[in-house]
């Protein structure tokens, strides 16, 4: 349809398709930040079990953990990376509150 000044009508195959992905995109972003939480919590609590005498209730620290932001999970599993249990007390105070 060149010279006409007109475009081809975009179909709405296309234009549903665009939609999908773009929704794909924003979801799966979101999802993103949970399973990295996840997963950081599952190392800080299973950690955690070994770090404190006694028996520790692991699910219950799941819990609370997921409750916290990504950002006090991940600092909280770097330093227990990095320095172990008795050096962790205040990245690890969000994530384990209540423990």
């Amino acid at each position: 349809m060149s010279g006409t000044g007109r475009e081809a009508p975009v179909s709405m195959t296309n234009r549903i398709a665009s939609t999908i992905a773009v929704l794909a995109l924003l979801l799966g972003a979101g999802c993103v930040n949970e399973v990295d939480r996840a997963v950081d919590c599952a190392n800080i609590c299973e950690r955690y079990q070994d770090c404190l005498p006694g028996d520790q209730d692991e699910s219950e620290c799941r819990d609370r953990c997921n409750d916290r932001t990504t950002e006090e999970a991940d600092a909280c599993d770097a330093c227990l990376d990095a320095s172990g249990c008795s050096d962790c007390t205040v990245e690890c105070a969000g994530p384990l509150a209540g423990a």
